[in-house]
Order: structure tokens, then sequence, then C-alpha cells
């Protein structure tokens, strides 16, 4: 991937990905699917947004992106991967920072991230202010 400092921060174009999730509309073609995001990248989406919550995304996500670089399609190089972390409701009263940093790792592997390759942006969504402490868990 591009070195962090080579790509523009805030990216000026940032893809939410959310529609990809089967549970949204049913199956999707991985195909399409992939041809519709390299039609992105093509005119310039340079960051992807998407969710632990979002069943299949950061699969998905992963495997385009994969794919994408390895093929050597304009813009899948330097693509910035965004994700949310969404902890359960019913987890919100006990999740601890090994809980933030285990599903982060998770989104990292799904993503298909490399060694160093960071997560640029992680947004936090904590379904009830009034349990747990999400300052804690971070």
């Amino acid at each position: 991937a591009m070195a962090a400092e080579e790509r523009p921060w805030p990216p000026p174009f940032i893809l939410g990905c959310w529609q990809l999730s089967a549970g949204h509309h049913g199956p999707l073609d991985e195909a399409e699917t992939g041809s519709a995001l390299e039609a992105q990248l093509r005119h310039g989406a340079c960051a992807f947004d998407c969710g632990d919550i979002y069943a299949g995304v950061e699969e998905r996500l992963g495997r385009f992106l994969a794919s994408a670089r390895a093929a050597g399609v304009p813009g899948a190089a330097s693509a910035r991967m965004h994700t949310k972390l969404v902890p359960d409701l019913d987890r919100l009263g006990d999740y601890t920072p090994e809980d933030v940093e285990a599903t982060l790792r998770r989104s990292a592997r799904r993503l298909q991230l490399g060694p160093g390759e960071p997560l640029e942006l992680v947004q936090l969504h904590w379904w009830d202010l009034a349990v747990g402490d999400y300052i804690a868990a971070l």
C-alpha cells in the first residue's frame, strides 16, 4: 500500500458500503459488485466505509481490495479502509479494551489488511450511553 503521507487526508471521496450487506437485500453477485467497486476507484473513490455490524461487508471489501491490488487497478494500492466498531447491546456493560482490540483485529483480518497497514478510521457506535463506560472500554 502507498505510504499514508502520500494519500490525502481527509480523503476527498469516501464510499459508504453498508448496501453491500446481504442483510439489507439478499445475496449479491460477487463479480458485479467487484466491477461496481472498481468503477468507483477509477472515478476517484479513495476510501471505503463499512462496519463490523454490516454482515459480510468487511469480508467482501477485503476480497475486492486484495484482488484489485493484485490486478494493479488504479487507486487500489492507496485505498483506505474505514469501519465501525459496534459492540452488541447486551455487552455494553462489560465491554473492555481487550474486546475493542479483538474486534479491531477481526476487522483488519476480514479486510485483509497487511502487516502494519492501519484501519485509517474507526467509528465507535455505542448503542446506549447510559449503559457501560465507552471511555473505559477504549
